[in-house]
Parts: structure tokens; C-alpha cells; sequence
């Protein structure tokens, strides 16, 4: 299993991809850059400690696309008049990006 970001290639590629956030936000699957699906209960332990110690390297990058899409939540609720929570600032912001990824689903899945 190739880490890789969710679908679409190697942050460290040079051009920033984007890619689907939401995968930090299940426990049941991780998608390489080939977008080929691995069960994380499939998953040896060595495995997981690469992979999250991947995810850990790469985590500005992951953290921006995730930032940017939670963002433009945001943004839309606003212009089509929402109020309260759909339009106020994610939470995200408050955190650093490794307490972000820390705290994800995913990551804390794969750390159990």
C-alpha cells in the first residue's frame, strides 16, 4: 500500500492537489493515490504507523485543503443568508494543523 493523498497523487509532487477531506472524517477506509480502497481493519500495525506518520508529514497540506473547503462552507451559508452555525467559523481555525489531524477520525482510528 502506497500511502499517497486520498485519490490524487503525492502532496510533495509540487503542485497542490486537491483531494476529498471528508476521508478524515470516516474510520472505515483509506484511498491511496490510485484511489484503490484498504479497509483500515485490514491494515497491519506497521502499516497504520506509516501511514499516519505519512499523514503527519504532510499535514499543512492536508490541513489547507481542508481549511479551504470548511472556508467556502462557510462563505456560501453566509451568501445565501443562513445564520448561526452553518455560517460561523469552523472550528479548525482554532487548532494547529497537527492538533487538526491529531484529532480526526481517521488518524484516531488508525492510532487505536
Amino acid at each position: 500500500m502506497s500511502p499517497g493523498a486520498q485519490g490524487h497523487g503525492h502532496p510533495e509532487e509540487g503542485e497542490a492537489r486537491l483531494f476529498d477531506p471528508t476521508i478524515f472524517m470516516q474510520t472505515d477506509v483509506w484511498r491511496d493515490e490510485e484511489g484503490w480502497a484498504y479497509f483500515l481493519d485490514d491494515l497491519g500495525p506497521i502499516e497504520k504507523l506509516e501511514l499516519v506518520s505519512w499523514l503527519r508529514r504532510n499535514v499543512r497540506h492536508f490541513y489547507l485543503q481542508a481549511l479551504r473547503l470548511e472556508l467556502g462552507h462557510v462563505l456560501r451559508a453566509a451568501l445565501e443568508g443562513e445564520q448561526s452555525g452553518s455560517a460561523s467559523v469552523p472550528n479548525m481555525v482554532f487548532l494547529s494543523a497537527e492538533e487538526w489531524l491529531a484529532q480526526t477520525p481517521l488518524v484516531v482510528a488508525l492510532s487505536t
